[in-house]
């Protein structure tokens, strides 16, 4: 005879109603799914073939990648428009953050060099801000700033004023040669850092002159 905890481990009641998981609604699963990490969620999947279907709705995803980015300060803007991606490429990017955090302990705990998984080459198709006899005008960057995600790249350059580059969703995306910004700034101005805006969807740039 099975004891009386194992039973209600299997079907646990309240006032006469089943609270069993797979017995609620689809709307109280995906809401109950929300609040989960993406590691979580995989775990709920493996539990039964309803959480199996439910983890797979588009919204549960798009709910656990907008969870990520709040919680790691990553720009929401990395992901859009979040509605064109498919349910792979929202539960991939919502693991994006733990597969890169798991790769950095793995090469520092094996004491290995972190090389890159994939390298591109961006070739700027850009003029000066200040028209020159000669058009030729090196690229010379003071320094490059990737906004949290990895999306965006901000690079800070002697001649061209502060650049904004769109990178692409993942690393198979083309790479437009110009960038989707420019801001002019005075003779000595350096960017110090950037961070994202209280909402995710922008970032701020902090910019120091000289006194």
């Amino acid at each position: 005879m099975r004891s009386s905890a194992l039973i209600m481990l299997e079907k646990p009641t309240e006032d006469g109603h089943d609270l069993r998981l797979p017995i609620l609604s689809t709307d109280v699963l995906i809401q109950i799914q929300s609040f989960l990490d993406p590691k979580d969620i995989l775990s709920l999947r493996k539990t039964s073939r309803v959480l199996y279907a439910t983890s797979k709705i588009r919204i549960v995803w798009i709910n656990a990648l907008q969870r990520v980015c709040y919680t790691d300060g990553i720009s929401l803007s990395t992901f859009h428009p979040i509605e064109n991606l498919s349910p792979i490429e929202l539960e991939n990017a919502a693991f994006s953050p733990f597969r890169f955090v798991n790769r950095l302990d793995a090469s520092i705990t094996a004491g290995e060099n972190i090389r890159p998984l994939t390298t591109r080459v961006l070739v700027p198709d850009l003029l000066p801000l200040t028209p020159t006899e000669s058009m030729d005008i090196p690229f010379d960057c003071y320094s490059i700033f990737l906004v949290p995600g990895g999306r965006f790249m901000l690079a800070d350059t002697a001649d061209h004023g502060l650049c904004l580059w769109d990178l692409g969703i993942h690393p198979g995306s083309p790479i437009n040669q110009s960038p989707l910004a420019v801001l002019h700034k005075a003779s000595g101005e350096l960017t110090r850092f950037t961070s994202p805006t209280p909402d995710a969807h922008g970032v701020y740039i902090c910019i120091a002159g000289e006194t």
